[in-house]
């Protein structure tokens, strides 16, 4: 009888542990095996003696034909059988974000290991055209991307799809891979070329500015770099603007200002002129109108003054903080209308005019109440008060007291 193997051929991968009853013959004193790695005898089946292969760990280099040798009724049989080994496609993490410069020539990378050593393809978001004169191409070295002449449109995900294939069985993987196009700052528009200020006021100078990575922000006066004091503060709320809050200005401080935005790839400037513009008036302010939910007011300035380019009216309950305020704007002095109110509770009001060189003062606080639900009328009735007159009264009421 001769020597029986169990199976033809098998495939792992690499570092999985394997063990195959592999041959089996009659009874006999003479059983002999020729392996390059752990034999161990097995335990007899339907009056057979055998071996065992044992791998573990299995590695590449077991793969191959191994054979096993019996002495059978004074002759030497033999069976054999094929291992494969694959080693599982892997791809490295920290290819996952890669870098390119605008206007390079790029090859972006994926690198794999697999064996047999797996075919690498790829695909963007949409098709890729590629050749020695296209836009794209693939590097035969390293099986990269080539990106020729990178533009900011080449940012986003694309994906590399690796294979392997042998006689027994076949690996796929794929991996998304995220290309960032850096770039010099370039500013976005519009942006300002002349700002106004008022005496004992402020302003406010900004600069805003694309770039990858994000710019850094420099403000400058007379060549002099701007730093963090009583006058300048520099506000970078977001990451491609920055303001320069300029306060407490006098006539020193008003000329030309310049926003520097750079990165590692470059930088640009952009000046500002901070100009000396009129502080505007107070406005002067009454109720007309008393509804439930609903107050309509007058906004009149002295006749001597400008009108302002538009009013910001401040309104809330009597109780409330100033810095809990809801504000309306209205563009023209005449008569507006605060909404949604709530009947029968008593409002604070104020209202401050606007212009190119800032907000001004706001006027004296309005005392009003709305009327009952489903009244309205004569704001007198309603008791419409200025806050100093009524703090006036208050004082001579307790000065007769006194007396």
């Amino acid at each position: 009888m001769s020597v029986s193997p169990i199976i033809k051929s098998a495939s792992l991968s690499v570092y999985e542990s394997f063990v195959i009853k592999q041959c089996f013959s009659p009874p006999t004193p003479a059983i002999s095996t020729r392996f390059s790695v752990r034999v161990e005898p097995s335990r007899a089946r339907d009056g057979l003696q055998g071996v065992d292969l044992l791998l573990n760990p299995v590695k590449r280099k077991d793969s191959g034909v191994y054979r096993c040798r019996a002495r059978v009724n004074d002759r030497v049989e033999e069976a054999s059988f094929e291992l494969i080994v694959l080693q599982p496609i892997q791809f490295r993490p920290e290819q996952k974000v890669q870098y390119a410069a605008e206007g390079s020539d790029f090859i972006l990378r994926c690198d794999v290991t697999g064996e047999p050593k797996p075919v690498v393809t790829w695909r963007g978001v949409a098709p890729l055209e590629m050749g020695p004169d296209k836009k794209y191409d693939i590097d035969q070295e390293s099986r990269g991307l080539i990106i020729r002449d990178v533009s900011r449109e080449d940012s986003g995900k694309y994906r590399c799809k690796a294979t392997h294939v042998n006689k027994k069985e076949s690996d796929l993987r794929e991996t998304d891979i995220e290309l960032v196009v850096q770039y010099k700052p370039q500013w976005v528009g519009p942006h300002q070329r002349e700002v106004f200020g008022f005496l004992g006021g402020s302003a406010n100078l900004s600069c805003r500015a694309d770039a990858e990575p994000s710019a850094f922000f420099t403000w400058l006066r007379n060549g002099q770099q701007l730093e963090q004091q009583d006058h300048y503060q520099i506000i970078s709320a977001e990451k491609d603007r920055s303001v320069l809050q300029v306060s407490g200005l006098d006539d020193s401080m008003f000329g030309n200002y310049t926003c520097e935005a750079r990165n590692n790839f470059g930088s640009i400037t952009h000046s500002i002129e901070l100009r000396k513009g009129e502080k505007p008036a107070v406005p002067q302010v009454r109720v007309t109108k008393t509804e439930s939910t609903r107050l309509t007011l007058s906004i009149d300035v002295p006749p001597e003054e400008k009108v302002a380019d538009r009013y910001l009216a401040e309104y809330k309950t009597e109780d409330d903080a100033w810095t809990t305020a809801s504000a309306v704007e209205f563009q023209s002095t005449g008569t507006h209308a605060i909404n949604n109110l709530r009947p029968n509770t008593v409002y604070m009001i104020r209202v401050a005019a606007v212009n190119e060189a800032g907000r001004g003062d706001y006027s004296a606080g309005l005392r009003q109440k709305t009327a009952a639900a489903g009244a309205g009328g004569d704001p007198s009735a309603a008791g419409s008060q200025p806050v100093v007159l009524s703090l006036l009264v208050s004082l001579l009421m307790a000065a007769l007291l006194v007396l």
